[in-house]
């Protein structure tokens, strides 16, 4: 199962929780005329999550998305502690199972 699929995959079984939430791409676009790929802008923050949501209680909601094995960037873990140290929720999934046992543990249903 590819990366993309996983982001598919999270974002239709978030929806189906009721979970406000969207895919946050943070890659700077490609240039074809340059041959080089276009500066982010001034305050782009880097290793941003590929899911953005926002919980029922108004908590911020990020979710880094991996295939099995693969490992958050450093950026990444920062990005996802800064959210958690300011009583966001931020984690890695590799699935369905892994949002629903971090959610499970927070909301109740």
């Amino acid at each position: 199962m590819s990366e993309n699929n996983i982001v598919n995959a999270i974002i239709e079984y978030l929806h189906w929780r009721k979970i406000f939430c969207w895919r946050n791409n943070n890659m700077p676009v490609y240039d074809p005329k340059s041959g080089s790929y276009r500066r982010m802008p001034k305050y782009a923050i880097c290793g941003v999550s590929d899911i953005t949501g926002i919980l029922p209680d108004g908590r911020a909601l990020y979710i880094e998305c991996k295939v099995k094995n693969k490992k958050p960037t450093p950026a990444q873990r920062e990005f996802m502690g800064k959210v958690n140290n300011n009583n966001g929720l931020a984690f890695m999934a590799t699935g369905i199972d892994d949002v629903a046992k971090e959610l499970d543990s927070i909301l109740k249903r």
